[in-house]
């Protein structure tokens, strides 16, 4: 969901490998990497929600971030040509092919 809403931005060799629903294997560079910039990514749309709305401050937390695009990511799964939501949630990649496009 973060690739497709332009919050991360993937490398043509791994956006190829999930459109074609290649699974990476758990422990892979890549699958740790894509955690951990995902995990990254949410933070920085929290703070930027905090910067943008103070009265938010302490109200709007990483994970219910998470849950709330998770369950945005199935809603329209089916409906769009999203990057396959399973294969996210269950894959990481590497920083070398990973290119957050938010500011930190």
């Amino acid at each position: 969901m973060l690739c497709n809403l332009g919050v991360l931005k993937y490398s043509p060799p791994l956006d190829g490998r999930i459109r074609r629903q290649e699974p990476l294997e758990v422990g892979h560079s890549w699958e740790v990497q894509l955690r951990g910039c995902s995990i990254w990514a949410v933070e920085l749309m929290r703070r930027q929600i905090a910067s943008d709305h103070p009265e938010a401050e302490g109200a709007v937390h990483a994970v219910l971030l998470d849950f709330l695009l998770y369950d945005l990511a199935k809603e329209n799964e089916a409906a769009s040509e999203l990057h396959p939501l399973k294969l996210l949630r269950e894959c990481s990649c590497s920083a070398d092919w990973l290119h957050p496009t938010a500011h930190a």
